[in-house]
């Protein structure tokens, strides 16, 4: 339909089928006139032909969707979805100034057979504006429509990031589970049934029929379909969902999604700056906990890696000597996604220098700046590999009058904590002897650089979360692992609870939290992914769905952690 008077035509040939008047008046809707505000009103479902839950629809009749707005036609045929799948796709035609769709089927439709349409919230009109909602239109070739539900959630990984996954738009599919073994690779086969997930991630699949289902979370970035393995985010659900014969709803687990880069780790480059030490430069982030480093000729006191730079690690070295070459002898990492090293022909090497370290020691940051009070610690990081004396609490020369605590919790990080507990609405300006607390290379704290302050604010002013784990599948000995951040002050809290009982918080600042945990199935303290493909499920994972209001002197219950 090139014009207006061949859509018309279209209209009334499809008047005689007995859609009538749904497109004659399509001929006479018009756009807006230019001018006035901006329209960043989503597009939205207005009506379609067949109706919603339409029995005995026609095998050959063409669907039409009719929108609010006129919509961006690439963004709907990428967010276009249709199970089952036909066996030829169909054709896409605009009526209405591109406010109505048309779907032509080349091929007849199956009979007795429930079909969903579904439009993914990532479609946008054309002035952009996304839709708030996917849509689903249902409807049966025969006498009966399934109505088998799965609804759930897409969660991010990265949930307390500064920069989360984003979860709006991921397209969720669902594969039926037969007698066979073999699981299905959502890289290379076709989904029984998708849907695509709404603004804040929650999903459902529709037009079921009794029976397993294994979902899979895809952000599906070249829109081809399938998972692009190293290229999409993916998610992989912690169990399989069951509607049983009977049932119309049936609840997922949450799936938490994240990318996932399987190209293996390569080395950069290597460079020592000064003579006690070497730095190692990578192509993607590395885990801290994955390293090990042996140098020929040289002594290794220690490696660590900067939170805010995982590309780099940074090792501390016995004297080197100027111009001599450095072979690596053991060069051991994994990147965050747990891929190796990519082996390399030659052992790398660097030349070594005379150069002395002159930079001071630095305290890099330092956390949490208020506090409750209790013995939560403070935690401190440096940008030197740290040398401390045996007593290790002589660091420190004042805690405005108080006694701490200190550990060495990693070779660039210190832990402060009180002797018993932190006092109550005090500030504590904590100063460091200069000549105890060095890096290996003797780099010493500049003056105004030696001290830390934070502040443990009045228990009257203290509230306490608590509530309940309720886990369908969980054991009396699981161990679950719940975090929290405060919105107000960006502190955090992490909790331990073994088994499905109540727990608490404990006093906690007051203000706006935001609260997820996992069940810690192989005791890592880390949450399990899993994996599309060979198949491997995740560890269950749940995220509190509202914003937590913590008030003084009272206690916020009732927050429940639901693995379903």
């Amino acid at each position: 339909m090139k014009n207006a008077l061949s859509a018309c035509r279209m209209n009334s040939y499809l008047l005689v089928l007995g859609l009538g008047l749904f497109v004659m008046v399509s001929c006479a809707r018009q756009g807006l006139p230019p001018g006035g505000p901006k329209d960043e009103t989503p597009p939205a479902f207005a009506r379609s032909v067949p109706a919603p839950l339409t029995k005995n629809v026609s095998v050959t009749e063409p669907v039409l969707i009719e929108f609010t707005e006129p919509m961006d036609k690439k963004s709907v045929a990428d967010n276009l979805f249709i199970v089952p799948i036909p066996s030829q796709w169909p054709e896409l035609k605009w009526q209405s100034g591109n406010s109505i769709l048309m779907l032509v089927f080349l091929k007849p439709l199956r009979n007795t057979t429930t079909y969903v349409i579904t439009i993914g919230s990532k479609a946008s009109d054309i002035r952009s504006n996304q839709m708030k909602d996917s849509i689903s239109l249902k409807f049966s070739t025969g006498e009966t429509i399934e109505n088998g539900e799965i609804r759930g959630k897409v969660i991010p990984v990265h949930f307390f990031d500064p920069k989360p996954e984003n979860v709006s738009g991921v397209d969720v599919a669902a594969y039926t589970l037969s007698d066979s073994t073999v699981s299905p690779d959502p890289r290379n086969d076709v989904p029984d049934y998708v849907t695509q997930t709404n603004a804040d991630g929650r999903f459902t699949l529709v037009g079921l029929s009794n029976g397993t289902y294994r979902l899979f979370a895809i952000g599906d970035k070249d829109r081809d379909g399938f998972y692009s393995e190293g290229y999409d985010m993916t998610g992989v659900s912690p169990h399989d969902v069951v509607l049983v014969k009977g049932d119309t709803l049936s609840f997922a687990p949450q799936i938490a999604i994240s990318e996932v880069d399987t190209a293996l780790v390569q080395l950069r480059s290597i460079r020592s700056p000064d003579r006690q030490r070497v730095e190692f430069f990578f192509d993607k982030d590395i885990d801290p906990q994955s390293v090990d480093i042996s140098i020929e000729g040289l002594d290794i006191p220690g490696w660590f890696t900067l939170s805010g730079d995982l590309k780099r690690i940074s090792a501390a070295t016995t004297e080197q000597k100027n111009g001599k070459e450095y072979s690596i002898g053991k060069l051991q990492v994994k990147s965050a996604d747990g891929f190796s090293l990519l082996p390399m022909e030659k052992n790398p090497f660097f030349t070594g220098t005379d150069r002395p370290d002159t930079t001071a020691l630095e305290i890099l940051e330092w956390g949490p700046k208020l506090l409750a009070t209790g013995n939560d610690p403070v935690q401190m990081m440096f940008n030197r590999v740290l040398s401390v004396p045996e007593n290790v609490n002589s660091v420190i020369n004042d805690a405005s009058g108080e006694n701490l605590v200190v550990k060495k919790t990693g070779l660039n990080m210190l832990e402060l904590l009180p002797s018993t507990s932190w006092k109550e609405n005090f500030n504590y300006i904590v100063t460091f002897n200069r000549e105890n607390l060095r890096g290996v290379g003797g780099n010493r704290l500049n003056g105004p650089g030696s001290q830390i302050s934070f502040r443990v604010v009045p228990s009257d002013t203290l509230g306490i979360i608590e509530g309940m784990i309720i886990d369908k599948t969980g054991t009396p000995q699981s161990l679950y692992r719940l975090m929290f951040k405060n919105l107000d002050n960006d502190t955090k809290k992490t909790l331990e609870v073994k088994g499905q009982e109540k727990w608490t918080t404990g006093k906690v600042l007051p203000g706006r939290y935001v609260t997820a945990g996992f069940r810690d199935d192989n005791g890592d303290g880390v949450f399990t992914r899993g994996k599309a493909f060979p198949y491997r499920v995740s560890e269950p994972v749940y995220s509190y769905p509202d914003t937590i209001t913590v008030v003084s002197r009272r206690t916020t219950g009732n927050i429940n952690y639901l693995f379903q």
